[in-house]
């Protein structure tokens, strides 16, 4: 049975991976929260590559009615960058390949763009200032509409 937080999440990565500034990064360098415990994935795999992005849910925002759950997910695509590791990679140009990647495409791959709801949106973004001084690490917050129901919950393109 297929999660559809874990795909919307590998769908990001998908679309990251095929755009040109994101495609030489590893497996390790791109992690989603299906890896299980990210944070401890995020220090001892990524970090050491010098570059590489972290997804994560922030938020949904549901609503239900007629029988059907849907919500408004809202995905943190978090760029990280330690210059003196991996000088080659800035998160700001990583932003702007990001939002080139993701902004205005299908959420699901076989999904047809018929309304505003069936593609990736652009929520915001914010630079982390909590990071540690050697860290750049900027987040960009796209968000998706998606149908749950049923018992598990599915995901209804």
């Amino acid at each position: 049975m297929s999660n559809p937080f874990f795909d919307l999440q590998q769908r990001l990565a998908d679309l990251l991976r095929a755009n040109a500034y994101f495609a030489d990064l590893s497996a390790e360098a791109v992690l989603t929260e299906k890896v299980g415990d990210i944070d401890a994935k995020i220090v001892n795999d990524l970090l050491p590559l010098g570059f590489g992005v972290a997804i994560k849910t922030a938020k949904g925002d549901g609503q239900s009615s007629l029988g059907f759950v849907t919500s408004r997910e809202t995905i943190v695509v978090a760029l990280i960058n330690n210059p003196t590791l991996f000088p080659g990679k800035n998160v700001l140009d990583g932003l702007g390949a990001a939002m080139d990647a993701i902004v205005g495409k299908p959420v699901f791959a076989a999904t047809q763009i018929r309304r505003e709801n069936d593609c990736w949106q652009f929520s915001g973004h914010s630079r982390r200032d909590d990071a540690p001084p050697d860290l750049h690490v900027h987040e960009l917050y796209v968000s998706a509409h998606i149908k749950l129901s049923g018992s598990p919950l599915t995901v209804n393109p």
